[in-house]
């Protein structure tokens, strides 16, 4: 047992909002899963089983302010953007 390495760092998750478009990017071959939230806490839009890239089309939604979401295995990644 002294032996075993456990790797259990959280993936490394960026995300960015440019021109409407919400581009989250995983350096991870785990899938993830992506959940765009309003301030009310509705989802408001969803993108599942991502591999490396998700592209989530924001330009129809109002400017507003968003919590991203972002499931990969057991770690959960949160960040704030402004549409």
């Amino acid at each position: 047992m002294a032996n075993d390495v456990v790797n259990d760092a959280a993936p490394e998750i960026k995300v960015s909002l440019a021109d409407g478009l919400l581009h989250i990017i995983s350096e991870e071959d785990t899938p993830f899963d992506v959940v765009v939230y309003d301030m009310r806490g509705i989802p408001a839009a969803r993108k599942n089983g991502n591999l490396h890239t998700a592209l989530l089309p924001l330009s129809g939604m109002p400017q507003n302010v968003y919590i991203v979401r972002v499931t990969s295995g057991a770690y959960v990644y949160t960040r704030k953007v402004v549409r």
